[in-house]
């Protein structure tokens, strides 16, 4: 591996070194409502990011599949885990979180077992190409199940901002920044997926996706440290705040 690799590898490598202690520290606030769900869509970006990196460094084609079939371990955890985060934020009853959960780690299942076993029927990605791309391999190949996925995700991806946009027009302010600092963590990295799905599959092309959850991992950092979005009662506080007439100390 190179010194241009290197480089050019780093944002996967440092995506995940900030992602899995945070998950960590979510996981150990379990207790809080969404911090599970959070602590899973962690891991699946950790895992996205890190699983990217092993597919683009490796060059036989039995390697660079089974690290793209693991990839898609993530891919598919993280529309599961969104939504289940969302709303568990927001304060949706239990029951419902957990039908909803029940029902997308069905479908995710399902696309994840259609992906694993596409050198079968190629439904999910077609014929695979290897490209070598300078010292990175990169592969093409989009079937029927790559796109119905892209339209999947989207939904899941757009139904939560939606929910949690919904959520912070009608909240007190500061309830408004947590929900900011979260959007902007989801966006910044989909913007590079869209690029990505809209860019065909010339040889060579990269997914930025990846590279930019390290953007999603520092933002990360701040909404759980600064903005505490895994400690509920700064939102109940602030709520409280928020309908007070009168002066305090």
């Amino acid at each position: 591996m190179g010194p241009g690799m290197e480089l050019r590898l780093l944002p996967l490598v440092i995506g995940p070194t900030i992602l899995l202690p945070l998950a960590f520290y979510a996981f150990r606030r379990r207790y809080v409502r969404g911090a599970t769900w959070y602590c899973i869509l962690l891991l699946a970006v950790a895992l996205w990011s890190a699983a990217y990196a092993a597919e683009l460094m490796v060059g036989e084609y039995a390697q660079k599949m089974l690290a793209l079939k693991i990839k898609y371990i993530g891919v598919l955890a993280v529309p599961v885990a969104w939504i289940g985060f969302i709303l568990e934020f927001v304060g949706r009853e239990s029951a419902v979180v957990r039908k909803v959960g029940r029902r997308m780690a069905a479908v995710a299942a399902i696309a994840l077992l259609t992906a694993w076993t596409n050198d079968w029927h190629g439904f999910f990605w077609g014929q695979m190409t290897l490209h070598p791309t300078g010292t990175l391999y990169t592969f093409t190949g989009r079937g029927t199940g790559f796109w119905l996925n892209v339209v999947y995700t989207y939904s899941a991806l757009f139904v939560g901002l939606a929910i949690l946009v919904s959520q912070a027009v009608q909240s007190p302010y500061l309830y408004r920044k947590r929900a900011v600092i979260l959007v902007l963590a989801t966006v910044l990295p989909w913007i590079g997926n869209l690029i990505f799905v809209t860019r065909g599959e010339a040889p060579g092309t990269m997914d930025l996706t990846p590279f930019l959850f390290t953007c999603t991992a520092i933002i990360s950092a701040v909404a759980v440290f600064r903005y505490r979005v895994l400690d509920p009662i700064p939102t109940l506080r602030d709520a409280r705040i928020e309908v007070i007439g009168d002066g305090f100390l």
